[in-house]
């Protein structure tokens, strides 16, 4: 009998993905998307130097076992996928693809740009809920 309800990826303590120097601690930075958030988090320690900086790009995504960790996952999936614009070029030419990094991304951040000045402050009020 196999239980296809089971949790196949069990819920860990959610720690910085730029632990210290020496220590990148592998989790999954967006939704359902644990091979790409690594092939992220490694393009992130090659292109950026200060982990304040990296850790910013790269929150921790858990996955969501109920509707609100669901909403709080999908809005720091979402924090990355913003702080992560800047390097757009090399996740449009990467191998692996998400999904929220073409038409969806791309669609979404037409619209997120007519009110990209409230962003922050929306993103901010999000996180209380």
């Amino acid at each position: 009998h196999v239980d296809c309800a089971a949790c196949g990826i069990p819920r860990r303590p959610v720690m910085k993905v730029f632990k210290d120097e020496n220590t990148i601690v592998l989790q999954s930075m967006a939704l359902c998307q644990s091979v790409w958030s690594a092939a992220v988090i490694a393009m992130v320690e090659a292109n950026e130097t200060e982990d304040d900086v990296k850790n910013s790009m790269t929150n921790v995504c858990p996955m969501p076992d109920t509707p609100e960790n669901w909403v709080h996952s999908y809005l720091t999936q979402i924090k990355n996928l913003v702080a992560l614009k800047p390097h757009q070029k090399d996740l449009d030419g990467m191998r692996l693809k998400n999904v929220a990094t073409e038409w969806y991304f791309q669609r979404m951040w037409k619209g997120m740009t007519q009110f990209a000045p409230l962003l922050p402050t929306l993103l901010e009020k999000a996180e209380q809920f």
